[in-house]
């Protein structure tokens, strides 16, 4: 029973590893492999497009998503913090960069880049329910606090 149980599992495991490449995202065992430079605290959850660069000391939280499309990038500064709360950034055809040791959450955060830029700057601080839509520069320490867009 036990074997039966394990055998399914791993065709589970499989099946979301297809679905995640599909859709442009790493595989669970691919995100987890990020660690320990980069804290992906649940793999399970946080989905990592190509196209994205998250450098050593970030910290991802549960629910984290980075997307990109038609050739849009993500960069991720060192002791960057997406999350808690669900943080979705999704680059398309756009570039967006999130500053060392910037912090968005805790709660929800989203940022939209279609065809321009966004930039959040070095210790900036982006939190509860807060959207942001290219073209953006959100400057160094700068805070966006509560459901703003």
């Amino acid at each position: 029973m036990w074997e039966a149980r394990w055998m399914d599992s791993d065709r589970t495991a499989q099946a979301l590893d297809i679905a995640r490449r599909a859709a442009g995202f790493l595989t669970v065992h691919e995100a987890t492999a990020l660690a320990p430079d980069v804290r992906v605290l649940d793999p399970g959850s946080v989905l990592i497009g190509a196209g994205v660069t998250v450098l050593p000391g970030a910290v991802l939280y549960p629910s984290t998503t980075l997307e990109t499309r038609d050739g849009g990038l993500i960069s991720v500064a060192s002791g960057a913090r997406l999350g808690p709360g669900p943080v979705t950034i999704v680059a398309s055809a756009a570039t967006v960069h999130v500053g060392e040791d910037a912090e968005l959450g805790p709660g929800p955060v989203t940022i939209i880049a279609t065809g321009s830029d966004v930039v959040v700057g070095g210790r900036a601080r982006l939190t509860a329910g807060c959207l942001v839509e290219g073209p953006a520069r959100i400057g160094s320490g700068a805070q966006v606090l509560g459901p703003v867009s």
